[in-house]
């Protein structure tokens, strides 16, 4: 009897393997890829003790374990065994992210995970796997573009460790990405990448703000220059999302269009309009996003939805946040924490 129970489990196994026989290789890819990077990192305790590393190097990863120490203590995230270790990149970039989107509507494309979920990208941590991917997006007609990623969370599933790259952003920018991904490990909403990312995206922001005030005052330099990048991406922020309202009221006139190249024409010439008013702005870091606006490779739906998944949000939630709690962080994160607990 037990011999017959193995026999149909067995068969049950392999026929599972052999339907989800993509998604089970890409994962085992990619837990290799974790896995690679875990073995090679180092604790904390011996990368200060190692005398080759810069000074410079040496100052923020200190910075990085008082950032984690405030997130935890003063912010309330959970507690976790993220960002004691490190993992020296040697200058080059480890993991790559797919997004696809509907070509003519910006509405990104979810890849489905067990127990994860959905999500509206794809990561590798090898660049010719995403290339690769984007290609068989690209000829099942969806837009893509493949992002560089400087940091990421496992949601707990294992200790992240500091990326040396990393170490190339100033004080506040770290506070932000670590707040940002240690609230991945506190706050998970199943099968909603979006208001996943916004929630982690705000939590990164305020908890940044929160930091600099604390350990530098809110008339330091850092706090204020922190302040006016806010205000930058603010600005950026409306307009991007106004333009893809635009672009998706564009796009609803298609149907009435047959002829493809008049469609990509004028799909093309409403994008480097939106590009174009960019210019416009009043940054008072008029650099910041240079590198998009001057780019012979113009965003397409699947970078405009990519940035809908990490600020589409954040006004509702910035609104929640000060109506609904009060602006206390505490009851605002209690109530996340309730709702939608990480994995």
């Amino acid at each position: 009897m037990l011999k017959k129970i193995l026999v149909i489990l067995g068969s049950i196994l392999l026929i599972l393997g052999i339907i989800f026989y993509e998604t089970v290789f890409y994962l085992s890819e990619q837990g290799y890829g974790q896995i690679r990077i875990l073995a090679k990192s180092e604790s904390i305790l011996k990368v200060l003790e190692n005398k080759a590393l810069p000074d410079s190097m040496i100052h923020k990863i200190k910075w990085i374990q008082i950032i984690r120490q405030f997130a935890f203590d003063s912010l309330g995230l959970n507690r976790n065994n993220n960002y004691t270790t490190f993992y020296n990149q040697e200058g080059k970039p480890i993991l790559w992210v797919v997004t696809a989107s509907e070509k003519y509507k910006i509405v990104a494309y979810k890849y489905i995970f067990p127990i994860a979920g959905a999500f509206e990208y794809k990561g590798f941590f090898d660049k010719k796997d995403a290339i690769a991917e984007s290609n068989r997006m690209q000829t099942l007609g969806y837009d893509t573009h493949i992002g560089e990623v400087q940091a990421w969370s496992t949601l707990g599933y294992f200790s992240d460790p500091i990326l040396s790259n990393m170490l190339d952003d100033n004080i506040a920018e770290l506070s932000k990405t670590i707040i940002h991904e240690l609230t991945h490990g506190t706050i998970y909403v199943k099968n909603n990448a979006e208001l996943s990312e916004n929630l982690a995206t705000f939590v990164g922001e305020y908890g940044a703000k929160w930091f600099l005030s604390c350990y530098f005052g809110k008339n330091s330099v850092a706090y204020k220059n922190f302040e006016n990048e806010l205000t930058d991406k603010d600005l950026y922020t409306i307009h991007f999302l106004r333009g893809i309202q635009q672009l998706d009221s564009l796009y609803q006139t298609f149907e009435k269009i047959d002829d493809t190249k008049k469609k990509d024409s004028l799909k093309v010439s409403f994008i480097e309009k939106i590009i174009q008013k960019a210019d416009t702005l009043p940054f008072y870091n008029k650099t910041r996003f240079r590198v998009l606006r001057n780019s012979k490779n113009l965003p397409n739906n699947a970078w405009f939805s990519g940035f809908k998944t990490y600020r589409n949000d954040l006004k509702n939630i910035q609104k929640d946040f000060e109506t609904k709690f009060n602006s206390d962080f505490k009851k605002f994160l209690l109530y996340l924490k309730n709702n939608h607990s990480s994995l």
